[in-house]
């Protein structure tokens, strides 16, 4: 835990804080990266999985956000037994429809256009064919999941 100190006025109230370097460095940082960055409501979430990559960005309330995969993305060419039906059904409309075709060079299917799922999770099981939690999956440049970014639903404090 950081030590901290603070400066009190004749009133005894907190006027300043003093703060060990490292700590007031990593502000520095954060000020830095918050003014490089431009956190809009699109910044982009990348899905890492096996060798293929998946991108795009939430939309929507925060606590059920839609998710966008961007053209380009990779989806896998199997998919596990134990994907939904409607997951399986989502990835051959998208065939059907040519919004999805084999890229063998890349040994995977690629997105033709922006698909907008209804989920992050749907976006997670459709690229990756597997089961996994897409607000823990996707995750921004800096390392931080969409749950950590704030979307998804609040766990209760009983």
């Amino acid at each position: 835990m950081t030590e901290l100190a603070y400066i009190v006025n004749d009133k005894g109230e907190r006027t300043h804080v003093i703060l060990p370097l490292d700590a007031y460095n990593s502000l520095l940082a954060l000020q830095e990266l918050l003014k490089s960055s431009s956190l809009t409501h699109d910044e982009l979430y990348y899905l890492n999985f096996k060798q293929h990559q998946a991108c795009g960005y939430p939309h929507g309330p925060k606590r059920c956000p839609h998710f966008v995969l961007i053209k380009g993305s990779e989806v896998a060419l199997e998919l596990s037994r134990s994907i939904p039906e409607r997951i399986v059904q989502l990835k051959e409309r998208l065939l059907d429809d040519q919004s999805l075709v084999l890229d063998p060079a890349r040994n995977a299917f690629v997105l033709t256009r922006d698909v907008d799922c209804k989920s992050v999770s749907q976006a997670a099981l459709l690229c990756s064919g597997m089961v996994i939690n897409g607000m823990e999956a996707f995750k921004n440049k800096a390392g931080f999941s969409l749950r950590m970014s704030g979307y998804g639903r609040k766990k209760r404090i009983s």
